[in-house]
């Protein structure tokens, strides 16, 4: 048997605990930057806006992979709406369901990649979900996600304040 079934609520609670902190976080970075400008201290240094949000990059790349796990946890909470099983990768061979095996935790299981997770996403919503603007909003900003955890394309990575912003 398969023990400690996740619950929908509980990835809704960590979703939504997820999205409040990324904004959390972008708030006080742009926060900060307006109170330097009101105080003129771009002005009377060497230092522009631009300079100030490279120095904040990683609390700023930070908020980007915070407010995606955010997003996962929601959309696991949709999936486990209806099974928290659809979230298993492991071969069904390979369950703790038939007689002799070991029960076994969730936990313990491996779970599907993020790319399985959109399509098994998709396949449970209702069908008034504008399912063609989230996919594409999904996949851009798993790849940007996936640039800053993979340390790949970084550099030419679009400053994502301004798509973080824009979404928000």
């Amino acid at each position: 048997m398969i023990k400690n079934l996740p619950k929908p609520e509980r990835f809704e609670k960590l979703g939504l605990e997820c999205l409040w902190k990324s904004f959390e976080m972008l708030f006080n970075i742009s926060n900060n930057v307006n109170a330097l400008i009101q105080d003129e201290i771009f002005d009377n240094y060497e230092i522009t806006i631009e300079d100030y949000w490279k120095h904040n990059g990683i609390s700023v790349s930070t908020s980007l992979i915070v407010l995606f796990q955010g997003v996962e946890y929601l959309m696991k909470s949709k999936i486990t709406e209806k099974s928290a099983l659809l979230l298993i990768e492991n071969n069904k061979y390979d369950w703790p369901s038939l007689p002799n095996k070991t029960d076994r935790n969730f936990d313990e299981l491996q779970t599907i990649s993020g790319e399985n997770l959109l399509g098994v996403f998709c396949a449970v919503l209702p069908q008034n979900f504008p399912i063609l603007v989230f996919v594409d909003e999904y996949k851009e900003l798993r790849i940007m996600r996936n640039k800053l955890v993979h340390s790949t394309g970084i550099d030419n990575l679009e400053y994502p304040t301004n798509i973080l912003l824009e979404k928000s």
